[in-house]
C-alpha cells in the first residue's frame, strides 16, 4: 500500500491538499481564505492557478516528445504552434524551457481575480505583442507565458490534449 500525499496548491493563507491511496484519493482537506480581501473561503471548487507546480512535467512532456523524434530542443516555436507570431520567430523550444525566450510574462497583466486562464489564452496574449523583451538567449528572465506555450507545443507534437498526455506518458503508477 502506497500513500502519496500531494499539494494539489498553496494560496496564503488558504490550502488544499489532497492524500491518494494507490491512485485514489483517501483524504481532502481545504482551508484559509482563497480572497482576503473578500474573506470568500476555500473549496473543493476553488481554481487555484498551478503556475510552477506544473513546470517540471511540462519539460518532462517535451523532453519525451524529443525522445520519440515527434520535435528537437531547438525547433523554433513556430514549427509547432501554425498561429505563431513573426516578431517572435527566432524563439526555440530551448529558449521557452530555459526562460531566455524574452516572451513578456501574462502574468504580469492578468488581473488576480480573472478567472481559470488557459493555455490558449496566453497563446492570445502573445500574439498581441508586438515585440520580444529582448532577443532569445541573450538574457535570463522567468516566464510563465513559455509553459503555456510548451504545453501547446506538447499537445501539437503528441496530438493529444496536454492532461491527456500527461496521464498517458507520466502519471504514477503504484505496482
Amino acid at each position: 500500500m502506497i500513500i502519496l500525499p500531494i499539494v494539489l496548491a498553496m494560496l496564503d493563507p488558504g490550502s488544499a491538499l489532497i492524500v491518494l491511496q494507490n491512485g485514489k484519493p483517501i483524504r481532502m482537506v481545504v482551508e484559509g481564505a482563497a480572497d482576503i480581501q473578500s474573506g470568500r473561503k476555500v473549496t473543493r471548487k476553488t481554481n487555484f492557478r498551478l503556475a510552477s507546480i506544473t513546470k517540471q512535467f511540462t519539460a518532462t512532456a517535451i523532453l519525451l516528445l524529443a525522445k520519440d523524434g515527434k520535435l528537437a530542443i531547438d525547433d523554433p516555436a513556430a514549427k509547432h504552434i501554425p498561429a505563431w507570431p513573426a516578431y517572435a520567430k527566432d524563439v526555440t523550444i530551448r529558449h521557452l524551457l530555459t526562460h531566455t525566450s524574452g516572451l513578456p510574462d501574462y502574468d504580469n497583466d492578468v488581473p488576480d481575480s480573472r478567472p481559470q486562464l488557459l493555455d490558449a489564452d496566453v497563446l492570445a496574449f502573445v500574439q498581441k505583442q508586438n515585440a520580444l523583451l529582448f532577443a532569445p538567449g541573450a538574457k535570463y528572465s522567468y516566464s510563465n507565458t513559455a509553459y503555456a506555450i510548451l504545453a501547446l507545443i506538447v499537445e501539437q507534437a503528441s496530438k493529444q490534449a496536454f492532461p491527456a498526455f500527461l496521464k498517458a506518458r507520466i502519471s504514477s503508477r503504484s505496482e
